[in-house]
C-alpha cells in the first residue's frame, strides 16, 4: 500500500514538472513573436511617418523670395506686368543673387544680404552663359517691362471685356507664404466707378471717382514678405488718391488712403506724396522741404506723419516758379494777409518771383497743400497760400 502511495505522487510531480516546462515554452514563445513580429511592424510605421515628412518639407515653398520659382519655371505676364518697379528689378536680381552673385549696388548689396537663403559666391560672374535657359528667359520678360515707358503703377496692357469694364490680372505671392496668389481687379464704369479686387476665393467691392483701369503690387514698407496692392483714382475734381489694400492670407484688407498724383518711398519706411512738400519752394540747400509722410504700421495701416513745424520756422528757402496759372509760371507767388485767403483773390500783400529769397515764419495746417507764412528780404510778411485743385 505505502509503495502505490509513493507511485501515485511520482506521478504527480512528474505531470505537474511537465505543465510547468510547457507554460514556459508558450511564454517564451510568445516573447519570440512580440520581438521578431510586433518590432519591426512599427519600425515600418516610423519609416514611413519620416518619409512622409521628409518628401512635405521638400515639397514646402521657399520664403524670402520674389518669385521662388524664377530659377526652374518661366514666368509669364500676369507675373511680372503689375509690379511696380523696384519689385521688378528685385525680381531680376534675385536670379542671379540665386547664384551667389556679389553686387556693388549698395542696395541690392544690403537687400539680398538680408535674406537667408543668399550665399556670395566670387565664382559667379553673372555672364549670359552661367544662367540655365529658365533663367535667361525670365530675366529678359523682367527686363521687357522695365523697358516699359510707363509709369511706376503698371502698364496698360488690360483684357478688354466691353466698353464700360476693364479687367486685369497678375499672379503673385502677396504674403509671403510662398504660394503664388491669383489677383483680379475688375473696374465697371457705367455710372459710379465700381470695382471687385479678388485675391483667390476673397473678394472685395467698393467704389471711387475716376477710378484708373491698372493697379499695381508694390513694397512700400520694405518689410519682406509684406506686399500691397495699390488703386488709383482721379477723384471727382482733380482730387487725386491712392487706395492700399493688404491680403493677409484670407481676407483683403483696406489699409488707408494717400493723397496726390504720385508716390515715392524713401526706402526706408517712409511714403511721401505730392501733398508731401511745400510746393514751389525749396531749401537753400535744395532740399524739398516735407511737411508730411505716410509710414505703413506693423497691424498694416496706412498713417499719415507731420513734420515738427518748429523745425522748419527761421528756415531760409528759396522761390522755384511762381503759381502755375495756363501752364505759365511767370506770374509769381502772391503773398496774402491771411493763411486761408483766396488764393484767386487780389486782396495780396506782393508778389515773389523765381529765385528769391524767403524766411519760414509760420506754417499753418500740416495737411494737404499747407500754407506758409514767409518774410522777404524787403521785409515783407505775408502767407503763400497754395492754389488747389488742379491749379
Amino acid at each position: 500500500m505505502k509503495l502505490l502511495k509513493i507511485l501515485v505522487l511520482i506521478f504527480i510531480i512528474l505531470i505537474l514538472a511537465g505543465c510547468s516546462a510547457v507554460t514556459n515554452t508558450m511564454a517564451t514563445e510568445s516573447n519570440k513573436a512580440f520581438n521578431t513580429k510586433s518590432f519591426p511592424i512599427n519600425t515600418e510605421k516610423e519609416k514611413t511617418y519620416e518619409a512622409t515628412e521628409s518628401n512635405q518639407t521638400k515639397e514646402q515653398p521657399v520664403k524670402g523670395y520674389i518669385f521662388n520659382f524664377s530659377g526652374k519655371q518661366l514666368l509669364n505676364d500676369e507675373n511680372v506686368k503689375y509690379l511696380n518697379s523696384n519689385l521688378r528689378a528685385l525680381a531680376r536680381n534675385e536670379i542671379y543673387a540665386r547664384h551667389g552673385f556679389i553686387f556693388r549696388d549698395p542696395y541690392f548689396k544690403n537687400y539680398f544680404e538680408s535674406c537667408g537663403w543668399y550665399t556670395p559666391n566670387t565664382n559667379f560672374k553673372g555672364n549670359y552663359s552661367d544662367f540655365s535657359e529658365v533663367e535667361r528667359k525670365n530675366i529678359e520678360l523682367i527686363k521687357s517691362f522695365e523697358n516699359e515707358n510707363g509709369d511706376e503703377y503698371g502698364n496698360n496692357s488690360f483684357n478688354y471685356q466691353d466698353q464700360k469694364t476693364y479687367k486685369a490680372n497678375a499672379k503673385f505671392d502677396l504674403n509671403g507664404d510662398g504660394q503664388t496668389d491669383d489677383v483680379e481687379y475688375i473696374k465697371n464704369s457705367e455710372g459710379k466707378d465700381t470695382f471687385s479686387l479678388r485675391v483667390n476665393n476673397s473678394i472685395l467691392k467698393a467704389y471711387g471717382s475716376n477710378l484708373s483701369e491698372k493697379f499695381t503690387i508694390t513694397n512700400f514698407s520694405g518689410r519682406r514678405g509684406f506686399y500691397d496692392i495699390v488703386i488709383y483714382e482721379d477723384g471727382p475734381s482733380d482730387d487725386p488718391m491712392f487706395s492700399f489694400y493688404y491680403y493677409n492670407g484670407k481676407d483683403i484688407i483696406k489699409m488707408g488712403t494717400c493723397d496726390g498724383y504720385q508716390l515715392k518711398p524713401d526706402g526706408h519706411g517712409k511714403l511721401y506724396s505730392t501733398y508731401s512738400y511745400i510746393p514751389g519752394v525749396e531749401m537753400i540747400s535744395g532740399q524739398t522741404i516735407p511737411i508730411s509722410w505716410y509710414e505703413i504700421s506693423n497691424d498694416h495701416k496706412l498713417e499719415i506723419k507731420y513734420q515738427d513745424k518748429n523745425k522748419l520756422i527761421g528756415q531760409k528757402i528759396k522761390v522755384l516758379h511762381g503759381d502755375v496759372i495756363d501752364n505759365n509760371d511767370d506770374y509769381g507767388i502772391k503773398l496774402f494777409p491771411k493763411h486761408d485767403s483766396n488764393p484767386y483773390g487780389d486782396d495780396f500783400i506782393t508778389t515773389v518771383n523765381k529765385g528769391d529769397i524767403l524766411t519760414i515764419l509760420d506754417i499753418g495746417d500740416l495737411s494737404r497743400e499747407s500754407s506758409i507764412k514767409v518774410e522777404t528780404q524787403d521785409g515783407k510778411i505775408g502767407w503763400r497760400v497754395h492754389m488747389f485743385g488742379g491749379d
